[in-house]
């Protein structure tokens, strides 16, 4: 009498989903790690003239 194989589990659609979540939650993870020095960088050049503005503010608001 042949031997028959149990049925496949039913959670593998749930297992794929899942794994398909990770995939794309690194790969977020990786496009932000990119993006960030830049942002870094930026936000740092800027930082420079923000002292400058703000004193060129506060000269127009005495000025008033």
């Amino acid at each position: 009498m042949p031997r028959r194989l149990p049925p496949p589990p039913r959670h593998e659609p749930v297992r794929a989903l899942l794994e398909f979540a990770a995939t794309v939650a690194l790969a977020l993870l990786a496009w932000g790690a990119f993006l960030l020095p830049d942002a870094t960088v930026q936000s740092a050049d800027a930082m420079g003239s923000v002292a400058d503005g703000l004193g060129r503010m506060i000269e127009a608001a005495r000025a008033d």
